[in-house]
């Protein structure tokens, strides 16, 4: 009877460990209702990440772009080449003339992240009248597979970039690529507010990162640091109190009867900035006071008519916001949107929505909502 047991769950354990086997084995990738044939190295869900991962050749002939994979400096590009009569266009956003985009690159570097795309534009005659280039970041690396001896990519990002919508149907082990129901990918990725308004914007996104990793646009002189003493510890108020005297680490420390903060925090001088109101005041030339009043709570010492950044024995910079990660989402009357991604210790974390109004001559961050 204990052999037969043992038999039988021998035997379930195969079953479930083969279809394990065979649903990494057996993921379909459908372009434009094709199935993409993969002889030799087919596509993978990267442990890591849990992403889909594919080859870059086949998947490169697949969206018709070319791909060329630079092993010194481990860098895989795509690049696609436009006709200017195949209505690719392009807004330029400050005027009327319209531009064409005849070419679009997004190379990734293995291991990382991170991805940049380039694209020129040209006018009726076929010169080259503009160019742009912006960072973004996915949720899964490019890989070069030592087994192989191939490089990967993280197939939703190569797709959406090229214009395509991509969709994963995890019953069939499916990823769907269709780009017929857009009218050309250029329309979608050479328009006006990936470009001229998002650089115009980089700014305020800039902003909101130092606000992020809690330095507020702080010009910080990290040189010299300085500690504090409180006149007691009710004054010290578990460290939401302010230092009675500050002085440089490098001096010996005031003698009396002081209590001395157990957390053993440092200041820092800033240098562009001497009150909590000046740093709001800065902050309101890229976002609301909603937004402000989020991230910053009057953070520097005021002390003897100057600022000082406390860092105390948390950590800091666990949370970015990265300010090359923005694209443009959409625009409803006077507002436009964009997202951008939050990293947790340099992995991608979650997508922001950044609502932006035309206040004045400025660009202003009026909303800000997790996506």
């Amino acid at each position: 009877m204990k052999k037969c047991i043992i038999s039988m769950i021998t035997i379930l354990l195969f079953f479930c460990f083969m279809t394990t086997v065979y649903a990494a084995d057996e993921i379909n990738i459908i372009v434009n209702g094709k199935k993409i044939e993969f002889t030799q190295n087919k596509p993978y869900i990267f442990d890591r990440d849990n992403r889909v991962v594919v080859p870059i050749k086949e998947i490169a002939k697949a969206i018709k772009a070319e791909v060329v994979y630079d092993e010194e400096k481990n860098i895989i590009t795509f690049s696609k080449k436009y006709d200017i009569n195949n209505d690719a266009f392009y807004d330029n956003f400050f005027d009327d003339d319209k531009e064409f985009l005849t070419l679009y690159q997004v190379s990734f570097r293995c291991g990382e992240l991170a991805y940049w795309v380039y694209l020129e534009t040209s006018d009726n005659n076929g010169n080259v009248v503009g160019q742009g280039e912006w960072f973004g970041m996915s949720d899964c690396i490019s890989i070069y597979n030592m087994d192989t001896e191939k490089a990967f990519v993280p197939i939703k990002y190569v797709a959406e970039e090229f214009g395509y919508t991509v969709t994963w149907d995890a019953k069939t082990a499916t990823v769907t690529l269709s780009n017929e129901n857009t009218k050309t990918m250029g329309h979608k990725l050479g328009s006006k507010q990936n470009h001229a308004f998002l650089s115009e914007i980089m700014p305020n996104i800039q902003a909101l990162s130092e606000c992020v990793e809690e330095m507020f646009c702080a010009d910080v002189d990290f040189n010299e640091e300085y500690a504090g003493v409180y006149q007691s510890e009710q004054q010290y108020d578990d460290g939401s109190g302010k230092p009675i005297i500050l002085y440089n680490v490098k001096e010996e420390a005031p003698k009396g009867d002081y209590f001395r903060d157990p957390t053993e925090s440092s200041y820092y001088s800033v240098r562009n900035l001497k009150t909590n109101e000046e740093v709001r005041q800065y902050l309101r030339n890229y976002m609301t006071d909603d937004i402000i009043n989020k991230w910053f709570h009057n953070d520097f010492l005021e002390y003897n008519g100057n600022l000082y950044l406390r860092r105390g024995s948390r950590g800091y910079g666990a949370v970015v916001c990265h300010a090359h990660s923005g694209k443009f989402l959409e625009q409803k009357d006077d507002k436009y949107y964009i997202t951008v991604d939050f990293l947790y210790f340099d992995d991608f974390d979650h997508k922001e929505v950044l609502e932006f109004t035309r206040i004045g001559e400025k660009w202003i961050i009026t909303k800000e909502y997790e996506l």
